[in-house]
């Protein structure tokens, strides 16, 4: 009896997802990130969880995603879910400029993660001020780009050491 190799599916930015064997394609490196409301995971009303991941195929392509979740209790609000991501071509480059490439990929796919969650309303202060809905849409908006970026961040620390 043959085992069925496992395959998954990616979600790419501007491009229809992709589907990998899982064995061809390892995890190099990969940051996650949550934050949630509360002391407790358990209780927590509203969640936030960021996972930026990096694959390469032995090739030297190289798939970089990741996904923002973002799930609330309050009437009112709605859970989010954002994809992105990005495949990088097999280039015939050294170990340092594609560790460079490799950092700017992690976060473009940041950045493309906290556009898809939103902008802020309204920067003028005074609206700020007379609307409680607007100041917690604006902090929610930052715990997000927050959560994101220290995924991203994790992510590039456990990309492979280059040798000097």
């Amino acid at each position: 009896m043959t085992e069925e190799r496992k395959r998954i599916q990616i979600v790419l930015t501007a491009r229809p997802p992709v589907r990998v064997y899982d064995d061809e394609w390892p995890v190099i490196a990969t940051g996650e990130a949550e934050d949630y409301d509360g002391q407790y995971r358990q209780q927590a009303t509203r969640t936030r969880a960021a996972v930026i991941r990096v694959r390469q195929h032995q090739d030297g392509r190289v798939l970089v995603y990741g996904t923002y979740d973002f799930s609330t209790q309050w009437q009112g609000e709605r859970d989010l879910r954002c994809n992105a991501g990005e495949l990088l071509p097999a280039d015939n480059i050294d170990q340092a400029s594609r560790s460079h490439h490799l950092v700017s990929a992690i976060n473009r796919t940041a950045d493309r993660l906290i556009e898809r969650v939103g902008t802020a309303p309204e920067d003028d202060e005074t609206v700020v001020r007379q609307s409680p809905h607007v100041a917690h849409e604006r902090e929610a908006l930052r715990l997000a780009g927050r959560c994101i970026k220290d995924a991203a961040a994790q992510c590039v620390s456990e990309l492979p050491p280059e040798d000097l």
